[in-house]
């Protein structure tokens, strides 16, 4: 599953390198700007930044999934480091994959395409749904697993204490 993740991971930074050259409105030929920073600046803006955090997020992921798939794997990381690598790394993937579809829904407002706006606004809902039920459904064992170590690693020290008191 690591694998496939990365893979996933690199994809979207790929993409998402490749929209920060080619930002919707194309450039003006004789200076080289975008020909729309001087009527949408605010909306240019946000798109950039979208993929921006896109491209930073899926490069966290990336590298979070390689020190998983580089580690040692001694039984001690088993208990906490693993699993938190893993969280950390699917909680960034998640990130970058929402920006990803509000930075597509922002180059649809870009491009003043009215009848493409609604259902813009339509994907980005969707999307976010079946997004947000797949990061449950693939961290959710992953989380509880931590809340449970992390409950029962502080239980014993607390006994470990009160073992010292008594």
């Amino acid at each position: 599953m690591n694998n496939s993740l990365m893979v996933v991971s690199v994809l979207i930074g790929t993409v998402n390198y490749t929209a920060l050259f080619t930002i919707p409105g194309a450039f003006d030929g004789k200076t080289g700007l975008p020909v729309l920073r001087h009527t949408n600046e605010h909306e240019l803006n946000i798109f950039n930044s979208y993929v921006t955090m896109t491209l930073i997020c899926s490069l966290f992921a990336l590298i979070m999934m390689l020190s998983v798939q580089l580690s040692r794997f001694r039984s001690n990381d088993f208990y906490v480091a693993l699993p938190l690598r893993f969280f950390f790394a699917m909680l960034a993937l998640f990130i970058s994959l929402i920006s990803t579809v509000l930075a597509c829904s922002q180059a649809c407002v870009l491009e003043a395409m009215t009848g493409v706006q609604v259902m813009a606004w339509s994907t980005l809902l969707s999307s976010g749904v079946v997004l947000g039920l797949i990061f449950v459904d693939t961290v959710y064992l992953t989380v509880t697993y931590i809340c449970f170590a992390a409950r029962w690693s502080l239980y014993y020290k607390g006994q470990e204490s009160l073992d010292l008191i008594f």
